[in-house]
C-alpha cells in the first residue's frame, strides 16, 4: 500500500497553481455554484466566506474526520512524509494549540497511513490507517490501531505506547485498516483489508477485535482476526445488531460475534456503527436500521467518464425503491472520472457525498441525493455544488461531517500561495 498520492497529488496540484496572493488564515475562491444563502451556499460566519485554510503543523492529506461533543474537529491526517496522526481544530477551524503539538498528535508510525478516527466515550481518540511499528521485520503496511488521550497523548495503557500494529499472515503486504466500531462493551472492531502477493497484490476484507487494552480478543476469529477470502475489497463500514452480529460494506456481509461468517445477510437495526475508507476503496455507511450505502463509479460515457454511483442495499439486497442515480461532478463528457471519497446523511435522511475527478475540477466537490436516492434539486445546481478553494481551485476534498445545527463540513486539502499542501475546511448551509 503506498501513501505517496498525498504528496503526488499535491505536486499536481502544484503544477496548476499560479500563487495567487492569499491574505490570513482564510482564502476563498469564486462563489460555489448555489444561490447565496441557499441549500448549498457557503457559510459566510466560517472563516473568510466560507472557508478555511489552516497552517498545519506539517502539509497534510486529510481521510476520516469526526466531531466532538464540544464542537471540536477531529482529522485523520498522513503527512506526505508520514507518521500520520490527528489534528483537533476548534469549532471556528482554527488549531487546538491545547491537543498534541501545536494541534498535531502524531502517531509515531513512520510511512503510515491515516484512514479514519472516533471518539471513545470517555474522551479517548481512536486512530485507524496503516503502518509498522519501529522494528518490526515485516517491511511492508501493517493494520495499525493508535488510541491518544484527551489532551492528544498516546495512550500508554494501550497496546505498545499507545499503537497496536498486527500484521496479518500469507505473505502480509498492504494491510490497512479503514474503520473502527466501538462495541457497546468497549472492545474495538477494526474493519479493512490484507494484502497478499503474488501475481500482484491480492486484498482481502479483513477484522480485528481489540480488548479496551488494545490486545487481540482471542474469542474472535483466530487469535482476534478475521480475513474473508472470498471479498477481495477491503471493508469501509461496520455494523454490529444488540444480538452482536456483525456486517460489513461495501459487499454486504454478516458474521457471528466470534467472527464466522454467516449464510444469511439480512436487514436488522444496529446498535453501533462505525465508516472510513483509503483512497481507491469504495465509501459506505449504514443507517441505524440497518440499511447499507455505497458509493462506487457507474454510468457515465464510457470506460474513462464514470460517474458516481449510490446504491442503498437491505442486507445483502439491493433496494429497488432507491433510484441510482448518476453524480457528474465534471459536468462533462470524455475521460473525466468522477470518484467518490466519503458520504454523510442529514437528519432528514438525505445523503452527501464528496468526491474528486481525474482530468477534471480540483474543486470541493458536494453533491446531495434524496433519501431516496435521486439528485436534490434545491441544493447547489441541481444536487452539486463545486467550490474552487485554494491557489487557483487546486482544492480536494476528502472528508464530510454533519454538525448538530444540520451544516455541513467538507474537509480536504488545498494548496496556499506558497505552493504548500495545508488543511482547508468548507461550510455550507443545509
Amino acid at each position: 500500500m503506498s501513501y505517496q498520492f498525498a504528496a503526488s497529488r499535491l505536486r499536481h496540484l502544484a503544477l496548476a497553481a499560479t500563487g495567487a496572493a492569499l491574505l490570513g488564515l482564510s482564502i476563498t475562491g469564486p462563489a460555489a455554484s448555489a444561490a447565496t444563502g441557499g441549500s448549498g451556499s457557503l457559510d459566510p460566519t466560517f472563516g473568510t466566506g466560507g472557508v478555511v485554510q489552516v497552517p498545519s503543523v506539517v502539509p497534510s492529506f486529510t481521510r476520516g474526520a469526526a466531531l466532538q461533543p464540544n464542537g471540536d474537529i477531529l482529522i485523520a491526517v498522513t503527512p506526505p512524509a508520514g507518521f500520520p496522526g490527528v489534528e483537533r481544530l476548534n469549532p471556528d477551524g482554527t488549531p487546538d494549540t491545547s491537543f498534541g503539538s501545536g494541534g498535531f498528535a502524531s502517531t509515531g508510525l513512520p510511512n503510515g497511513g491515516a484512514s479514519s478516527v472516533a471518539v471513545q466515550p470517555d474522551g479517548k481518540i481512536v486512530w485507524v490507517g496503516a503502518g509498522h511499528i519501529a522494528g518490526d521485520p515485516n517491511a511492508a503496511d501493517n493494520f495499525a490501531v493508535a488510541r491518544f488521550t484527551a489532551s492528544g497523548a498516546l495512550d500508554p495503557t494501550f497496546g505498545v505506547g499507545g499503537v497496536v500494529s498486527i500484521s496479518f499472515p500469507a505473505e502480509p503486504v498492504s494491510d490497512a485498516a479503514n474503520t473502527v466500531l466501538m462495541q457497546p462493551d468497549g472492545k474495538l472492531l477494526v474493519g479493512g483489508q490484507a494484502g497478499v502477493s503474488g501475481r500482484g497484490i491480492r486484498l482481502f476484507a479483513a477484522m480485528v477485535r481489540l480488548n479496551a487494552n488494545g490486545s487481540l480478543d482471542p474469542a474472535f476469529g483466530t487469535g482476534g482476526e478475521v480475513v474473508n477470502t472470498a471479498i477481495g475489497v477491503s471493508i469501509t463500514a461496520l455494523g454490529e445488531d444488540a444480538a452482536g452480529d456483525i456486517f460489513t460494506l461495501p459487499v454486504p456481509a454478516e458474521y457471528d460475534s466470534a467472527g464466522n461468517i454467516k449464510s444469511a445477510d439480512v436487514q436488522t437495526p444496529l446498535v453501533a456503527t462505525g465508516s472510513g475508507g483509503l483512497i481507491g476503496s469504495e465509501p459506505s455507511m449504514f443507517l441505524s436500521d440497518g440499511r447499507g450505502l455505497v458509493a462506487g463509479q457507474g454510468g457515465g460515457n464510457g470506460r474513462c467518464d464514470a460517474d458516481i454511483q449510490v446504491r442503498r442495499f437491505l442486507g445483502a439486497t439491493q433496494d429497488p425503491a432507491f433510484a441510482v442515480t448518476g453524480i457528474d461532478f465534471s459536468g462533462t463528457e470524455g475521460c473525466v472520472n468522477d470518484a467518490a471519497r466519503n458520504m454523510a446523511t442529514q437528519a432528514d435522511g438525505k445523503i452527501l457525498v464528496v468526491g474528486d475527478t481525474f482530468h477534471g475540477p480540483t474543486d470541493f466537490l458536494l453533491a446531495r441525493l434524496t433519501a431516496n436516492g435521486a439528485l436534490d434539486t434545491s441544493f447547489g445546481t441541481n444536487g452539486v455544488v463545486n467550490t474552487p478553494v485554494g491557489a487557483n481551485g487546486s482544492g480536494t476534498a476528502q472528508a464530510i461531517l454533519v454538525q448538530p445545527d444540520g451544516k455541513i463540513l467538507v474537509i480536504g486539502s488545498s494548496l496556499d500561495a506558497a505552493g504548500d499542501g495545508v488543511l482547508t475546511l468548507a461550510r455550507y448551509l443545509p
